[in-house]
């Protein structure tokens, strides 16, 4: 393989691990903690081909030494890299609304969950609380200026209102 070859199967899995790792850095705030581990090990896994190269190139089997240069040669693997990145980043911005007030990222795992338990003629503290798949029957909803707090409720019954402090 000539050393301009080389060097294109470096900057080919350079600019992947760059793609991973924006990826990566675009989902951090998600509860998808599988996902971005995924991505970073991709990027890591991703660095050290384009770091290791010349010596990895001698190990692996003519066909697949094939495979990669043409891969790193082609225009259209170039292009698709670089969809893959301006995607994530374009998603990643996408996501953003759902932003708390002040610009900060609102953080679910902070809240104390409450899932599926029904509510009747009570009166319900949305400080720090996250309420999903859960019923309300004529309830009184208290926010008191405290923690943020989505408004993921799901089934409401009868009379409720909101008290403010």
């Amino acid at each position: 393989m000539s050393s301009s070859d080389i060097l294109s199967v470096r900057l080919w899995f350079g600019a992947a691990a760059i793609a991973f790792m924006a990826i990566a850095m675009n989902a951090a705030g998600w509860r998808h903690k599988y996902f971005i581990r995924a991505m970073f090990s991709a990027a890591a896994l991703m660095v050290a081909l384009a770091v290791f190269w010349p010596q990895i190139e001698e190990w692996i089997p003519d066909k697949a030494n094939y495979l990669v240069t043409s891969l790193s040669t082609s225009r259209v693997a170039w292009f698709v890299m670089f969809v893959v990145g301006i995607g994530a980043v374009l998603i990643a911005a996408r996501l953003k609304m759902h932003e708390a007030p002040g610009n900060e990222v609102f953080n679910r795992d902070a809240l104390t969950h409450i899932i599926g338990q029904q509510f009747q003629s009570t009166t319900i503290s949305l400080d720090g609380n996250f309420y999903d798949g859960c019923a309300f029957n004529n309830v009184t909803f208290k926010w008191e200026g405290g923690r943020e707090f989505p408004c993921f409720w799901r089934t409401y019954h009868g009379i409720y209102s909101f008290a403010c402090r």
